[in-house]
């Protein structure tokens, strides 16, 4: 894949630049490869690479990113989650 990183020399530092969608994306992607359920989903689509409607596609047109809470792949983190690790 791609580092959109303005540091990639470093391989200690995280990763910056990666939108909300991208990390959707990724975690879509991951879900898949391993044969989880993917969580994400624009209009009943699961298929990211379907989902030309979202910002880091280029286009103007946005929709509605789902969650399905019964999927067992990979997700962001809730934000109770993020409240809890604080």
């Amino acid at each position: 894949g791609e580092n959109p990183s303005s540091f990639k020399g470093e391989k200690n530092l995280p990763v910056e630049t990666v939108s909300w969608y991208d990390a959707v994306y990724f975690c879509n992607k991951l879900s898949e490869k391993c044969g989880l359920t993917p969580v994400y989903y624009v209009d009943g689509e699961t298929d990211v690479e379907k989902w030309s409607y979202v910002p880091n596609k280029g286009n103007e047109i946005t929709k509605t990113v789902s969650q399905n809470e019964n999927a067992n792949g990979y997700c962001l983190p809730t934000v109770e989650e993020w409240q809890y690790a604080a």
